[in-house]
């Protein structure tokens, strides 16, 4: 079969093909015109879709990029803030190395002032605010981390966890670190003793941190029964021999045969001349112990040794709350002020005095400094 193709038909086709022609004419010139390959949704649904999706990563990319920008700058600040914080330290470490070296009071004062002042920078840098922020108080970003009372102590009151931020949905970061773990030690070591009563720790786990003192208190000198000499008048003040029956003893040289006069030494150390009448004589070992002795009721003809009983007490808050001193190997001394508890191993205190007490790796960096 052939088809004939008429004038009108021919005609008819012609114009469709121009309107098609004209219809995409305008759509190149509208896209020229705008930039754009799509003007509506409809001109390319599935291209549409994909647009939408590009638009959508861009805008998690841009936020992505705000949110590590930020972090970026907030932990910025808080190294900046840290580095600060290590030369202070760096200073104070040269400090005492000056101190340690130098005899005049005065110079001595002038670089405890300056270590004061440094205490002061890093009891600032502590608490270092960034956008309303507290750098170091942990997830706690809106409470003050330290406080500090008239002494110097530090209370910190910031929280132990990190603050975090989402950078993006999978990826968390931590931008606000605790203040516990920066200036403050997490891992207790053994407490050390700094002195020369004998005392050392025991072995029981302390529970006090930082630093402080033991006292090693004298409360009374006896002497055994046959030699006549008594305590002074000066003992109960003055002694600083401590030390279970015998550990200390007197040696008595009657050199009158009548109790008069003689010679008296403790320890082993040089002999003191003594008469009858010393109430209140001062006695001095080969270690530089002491006992005030009465010698007006020698015994006459009295010439030998004399074990001495020589009670003291401990005590970390001052001296407010004393325990007696029993010579065990451990002890537990409360401080009354705190509840604090210290074990001491008393069996080879030997004289009274002042323990400077460590306890290792419980020292904040402001009980340090104030120490220092």
């Amino acid at each position: 079969m052939v088809f004939r193709v008429t004038p009108n038909q021919f005609v008819s086709h012609t114009i469709r093909a121009a309107q098609r022609h004209g219809t995409r004419m305008s759509l190149y010139q509208q896209q020229t015109s705008s930039g754009l390959k799509l003007a509506k949704p409809s001109d390319d649904p599935a291209g549409t879709k994909a647009i939408l999706g590009v638009r959508a990563s861009l805008s998690r990319m841009e936020t992505e990029l705000s949110n590590i920008n930020i972090t970026r700058q907030r932990l910025g600040v808080a190294n900046t803030e840290l580095l600060d914080a290590q030369q202070i330290l760096v200073k104070v470490k040269d400090l005492v190395l000056q101190a340690r070296q130098s005899v005049e009071p005065s110079e001595r004062q002038t670089i405890a002032d300056e270590v004061a002042g440094l205490r002061e920078r890093i009891e600032l840098i502590a608490n270092t605010r960034y956008n309303g922020e507290y750098l170091f108080g942990g997830a706690a970003s809106n409470v003050t981390p330290y406080t500090f009372n008239d002494a110097g102590q530090a209370t910190y009151q910031g929280a132990d966890t990190r603050g975090s931020t989402d950078i993006r949905p999978t990826t968390r970061v931590d931008v606000l670190y605790s203040g516990s773990e920066i200036f403050q030690s997490a891992f207790r070591g053994p407490t050390q003793f700094l002195g020369l009563t004998g005392a050392v720790p025991g072995t029981g786990v302390d529970s006090a941190t930082g630093y402080g003192q033991l006292q090693v208190i004298h409360t009374g000198t006896t002497y055994a029964a046959g030699s006549g000499v008594a305590a002074g008048t000066g003992s109960l003040a003055g002694d600083t021999i401590i030390g279970a029956t015998g550990t200390h003893t007197l040696t008595i040289n009657d050199t009158s045969g009548t109790g008069a006069s003689g010679t008296i030494s403790l320890n082993g150390g040089p002999p003191v001349a003594f008469t009858n009448s010393d109430t209140n004589l001062e006695i001095v070992g080969l270690d530089g112990e002491i006992v005030y002795v009465d010698t007006t009721s020698i015994t006459a003809g009295f010439s030998g040794t004399v074990d001495i009983t020589s009670n003291g007490a401990l005590s970390t808050d001052g001296g407010a709350t004393q325990i007696a001193i029993n010579f065990s190997a451990n002890q537990q001394v409360i401080n009354g002020a705190t509840g604090d508890v210290t074990h001491v191993d008393s069996t080879g205190i030997l004289r009274a005095g002042t323990e400077t007490v460590t306890y290792s790796g419980t020292a904040d960096v402001f009980d340090l400094l104030r120490q220092i």
